[in-house]
């Protein structure tokens, strides 16, 4: 089963504001009474979190890695059947600055994208938008 998140096109403002308020909410460092007593009882929620990555098709493997060539896994990732790849690639962005060894992820889909950290797309020269992945 696959959850389908709503597309959103947050602002850089509208992120930061959520998490301002998030940090600010919690700046104490001390759980909520309701976060104890849930803590307990609720099963557990693992969270994995990439800065940065990218998904590829069939066919742009081939292109970057050669003819007939799949990705090899390298390790398993929390979420079923998905795997980070040994294959890495190099983006490269309009200010000539480059990010070296962005890992692939594993296994293939049916549209290539690259996922990177908003101080990512500030390097590279990249307007990155926000959406969920």
């Amino acid at each position: 089963m696959q959850a389908t998140l709503p597309q959103h096109n947050l602002s850089r403002s509208d992120v930061e504001r959520i998490v301002r308020d998030i940090v600010l909410a919690g700046h104490d460092g001390v759980p909520s009474q309701q976060t104890r007593e849930h803590s307990n009882s609720a099963p557990k929620l693992v969270v994995s979190i990439s800065a940065r990555h990218c998904h590829l098709t069939d066919q742009h493997v081939e292109k970057l890695f050669g003819s007939g060539h799949t990705l090899t896994p390298q390790k398993d990732l929390y979420q079923d059947g998905f795997y980070a790849a040994e294959e890495t690639v190099m983006i490269i962005g309009p200010k000539r600055r480059m990010l070296p060894t962005v890992r692939v992820l594993g296994p293939t889909r049916p549209a290539s994208q690259v996922e990177l950290a908003f101080t990512d797309g500030i390097s590279l020269g990249i307007d990155l938008p926000v959406r969920a992945s």
